[in-house]
């Protein structure tokens, strides 16, 4: 499937009657699928909630094959369109990309650190002052506040300027991380708490459409050790 840390299985394929297999996931910091054999028994157990699989490929679910076929021919979605980034989002003229993790584990605890390094960018024509509070969600529901020690630098970004940095999380071993959820910090206008992306005395303006929060995909981005390791 997709790791070689476990042997390969044999099937015992009968002319004329089906064999089951299903896989199984291995949880950690990366999950690790796998092929075991199973029953009869238990596939009409899980049949219920099974779907028919039409449309499958290795990287993802996006391409069609038909009986008769044996290419695989581009889903309809795809031609001709640039898939989402789901590593990337804008607070409106602020842009945001996630373009790594790295992890560093704690010898003497179960624990880890995690950094995830993210690049900014000002798209627009004015000045850009801004600062995230920046949450980890991971598998079994846990999350965590992420640490801003090595934050880019988003004061006084001026048109075409970007920056670079990274959040830290004290993360727990064994779990994986699924989502960054990255939030404006919210400031006083002299009225109200608001989250901007404003300087100076475009400060009480906030732009309408601007997000107060994005949510970026991260668990199909590789986990880099940390090079002090």
């Amino acid at each position: 499937m997709e790791t070689s840390q476990h042997p390969p299985i044999e099937v015992n394929v009968i002319e004329g009657k089906a064999s089951y297999v299903h896989v199984e996931l291995k949880e950690g910091l990366n999950d690790h699928a796998f092929l075991t054999n199973t029953t009869e028994d238990e596939y009409n157990k899980r049949k219920p909630k099974l779907k028919p699989l039409k449309e499958w490929r290795r990287v993802a679910l996006g391409t069609a094959q038909s009986p008769d076929s044996n290419e695989l021919t581009p889903a309809p979605s795809q031609v001709g369109s640039k898939a989402k980034d789901k590593h990337s989002g804008k607070f409106g003229d602020l842009a945001v990309n996630v373009s790594k993790l790295v992890l560093t584990p704690n010898q003497y605890e179960k624990r880890a650190r995690l950094e995830a390094f993210v690049n900014v960018a000002n798209t627009g024509k004015g000045v850009i002052c801004a600062e995230f509070d920046v949450t980890l969600n991971t598998t079994f529901g846990l999350q965590y506040l992420g640490a801003s020690w090595h934050a880019p630098k988003m004061k006084e970004m001026l048109p075409g300027e970007s920056a670079e940095g990274s959040y830290a999380f004290d993360i727990k071993d064994g779990v994986q991380p699924l989502d960054l959820v990255i939030s404006l910090k919210r400031r006083r206008d002299g009225r109200s708490s608001v989250g901007t992306i404003r300087c100076g005395s475009d400060f009480p303006f906030r732009d309408v459409f601007v997000s107060d929060e994005i949510r970026l995909n991260i668990r199909d981005l590789p986990i880099m050790p940390s090079s002090s390791e």
